[in-house]
């Protein structure tokens, strides 16, 4: 990846084509595309990071310039391409130009986090009631193209019922899948721009992740009213906003619980396989994983983890 890396700082033409070269691949690759992507957003944070916010956002346009005409190549909808890229590259350049400004990964994801939620209250606002635009969405034009496609529902009534019981958080579980992708690539870029100019540098960044007191306090007080939303508010509208508020702000403390699990694993001089028995957990317990692993992040930032079951060694892996 170091070669990659190092390639992509060439110039310009060569960030252009490794960054529009391996969104298509991405897509041809399902269903890989989602993690593949995370490479092609890392070229837009890596530009950006180190050569600045305007040659960031260059390979950004270029890039989205030439998969839309890569789009028009290949059958289908050009713009569900050039959308792809979008939600891929803007993200995590706003993100590298937020770490850029602040030096601090800290600060950098707390911004995403408040982005987030704004991007979800933004959508309450214009959508009115995100539940029935969503689930209108998947009945009226997800579910048709997918019958079109050969897929047969044997029970229409049950898994109409389990999309309008999904619908709810709908607009919350996309936030945080978009801010899950754009964090991942900015922590590729990261730690691209570590192997080549500071060895090293972005495990000890990631680390020593947290958030603080204020962040976790701020954190507990939105789980506690969004978990009291349907019983003082009923359930509607506002219950539902106070819960998909609740998704971008799991996504970046569940960072932290994972720092403390790097962290501890190259205090302890653990093996490699010790982080891929965390990750697969994290994957195969989903939902209910990524909420316990914030939650653990949460609480890190009273009971520092790290410096109670920690002790320091310079071996091991991160």
């Amino acid at each position: 990846m170091k070669g990659l890396a190092a390639y992509v700082m060439r110039g310009r033409l060569q960030a252009l084509l490794v960054a529009s070269g391996l969104l298509p691949l991405a897509l041809m690759l399902m269903p890989l595309s989602w993690p593949l992507s995370f490479f092609s957003g890392a070229v837009v944070g890596l530009v950006t990071l180190v050569q600045g916010v305007r040659e960031g956002l260059l390979i950004l346009l270029g890039g989205s310039l030439i998969v839309s005409l890569l789009g028009l190549l290949v059958p289908g909808n050009p713009f569900a391409v050039v959308a792809f890229a979008l939600l891929a590259w803007l993200p995590v350049w706003f993100l590298a130009m937020a770490l850029r400004q602040t030096v601090s990964l800290n600060l950098t994801l707390l911004l995403g986090s408040l982005l987030g939620i704004i991007a979800v209250g933004g959508f309450f606002l214009l959508a009115g009631d995100p539940t029935a635009w969503w689930y209108q969405h998947f009945t009226t034009e997800v579910l048709p193209v997918l019958e079109k496609a050969g897929m047969v529902f044997h029970d229409r009534t049950k898994l109409e019922a389990e999309l309008l019981k999904a619908s709810h958080l709908m607009t919350g579980s996309l936030t945080a899948f978009l801010l899950l992708g754009a964090v991942a690539s900015l922590f590729i870029a990261r730690r691209w721009q570590a192997g080549l100019y500071n060895p090293g540098g972005f495990q000890t960044e990631f680390h020593q992740l947290r958030f603080g007191v204020t962040a976790a306090l701020a954190a507990l007080a939105l789980l506690a009213v969004a978990l009291l939303g349907p019983r003082l508010l009923g359930k509607g509208v506002w219950s539902d906003l106070l819960a998909n508020m609740l998704s971008p702000v799991v996504v970046v403390f569940l960072f932290q619980g994972l720092a403390i699990g790097h962290a501890l694993t190259k205090a302890w001089s653990l093996k490699q396989a010790w982080l891929v028995a965390l990750y697969v957990l994290l994957l195969s317990g989903l939902p209910f994983t990524p909420v316990l692993l914030a939650l653990l992040g949460i609480a890190d930032n009273w009971l520092d983890f790290r410096t109670k079951f920690g002790r320091r060694n310079t071996r091991g892996v991160g």
